[in-house]
């Protein structure tokens, strides 16, 4: 509209010469103006065009790249479930070799266990006696030991019928039996003693013209060397008196490991 109204004014004014030059270079400026505006706003829109393809074109990129990260994470947890499964496989099959390696280690400690009870067992010392008196003993004194020299079994040895004692071949837990049988008509206190302390007593009191016995048993632990033996107790000044049928065993229960 302006550019129509400047023409419109310029031709009317042909005549006055003074104020037409002005008026066309005016118009023409303003001509300029409005076509450099112009310029500028459609150069801006195509740069907001470029600016919003490129955009377009970005976040386009950007969409496929997201794309392709999802499809090659999804790849890497697959690979990651596999390995992990495998893993756990290999775990289960380590345990079960652990398990089979600790029972085989217990089977090799039982065996080991048994084989050292048998070694043990086998080189355990054999410890077995019996003596019996082989006549009367009429007339007994206090504390006078008691020799029982008839020998029945003695498989270590280690009772001595000169002596009347039995010394201990090994340490361990020993059994003792003492059978004992008065004359007519005696009163007997016979102790079995260890290293001197009774361990068994066998008390008598017979009837004139009768006879009396007793039997006492005992078990007792015993170190290497320890004694055991019979002795006669004098009891209120009675003389005591055992017939032939006395004896005396002992064998050993088991020996210190």
């Amino acid at each position: 509209m302006t550019y129509l109204r400047t023409v419109q004014l310029s031709s009317t004014c042909i005549t006055h010469k003074k104020i037409r030059p002005r008026i066309l270079q005016v118009n023409v400026t303003d001509m300029l103006l409005v076509q450099n505006i112009l310029v500028i706003l459609v150069s801006v829109s195509c740069l907001i065009s470029a600016e919003q393809q490129n955009n377009n074109e970005v976040y386009q990129k950007l969409q496929e790249d997201l794309e392709s990260m999802k499809f090659e994470n999804e790849a890497r947890f697959v690979k990651t479930d596999t390995k992990i499964s495998n893993m756990e496989e290999r775990i289960l099959q380590q345990d079960e070799i652990i398990r089979k390696q600790q029972e085989l280690i217990k089977r090799l400690q039982r065996n080991q266990e048994l084989q050292k009870h048998t070694r043990q067992v086998s080189v355990q010392q054999k410890v077995a006696f019996t003596y019996r008196t082989s006549g009367d003993q009429s007339s007994l004194g206090s504390d006078q030991t008691i020799k029982f020299d008839r020998r029945m079994t003695d498989v270590s040895n280690s009772y001595s019928s000169s002596t009347g004692i039995f010394t201990a071949p090994v340490g361990g837990y020993y059994a003792f039996v003492l059978d004992t049988r008065t004359l007519p008509g005696r009163i007997c206190w016979i102790d079995a003693v260890k290293n001197g302390a009774p361990i068994a007593t066998n008390y008598m009191e017979a009837p004139s013209g009768q006879e009396d016995s007793e039997t006492s048993f005992a078990v007792v632990r015993l170190d290497t060397g320890d004694q055991v033996w019979v002795r006669n107790k004098v009891y209120h000044g009675h003389s005591c008196g055992l017939d032939d049928l006395a004896n005396f065993s002992g064998f050993l229960l088991y020996q210190d490991l």
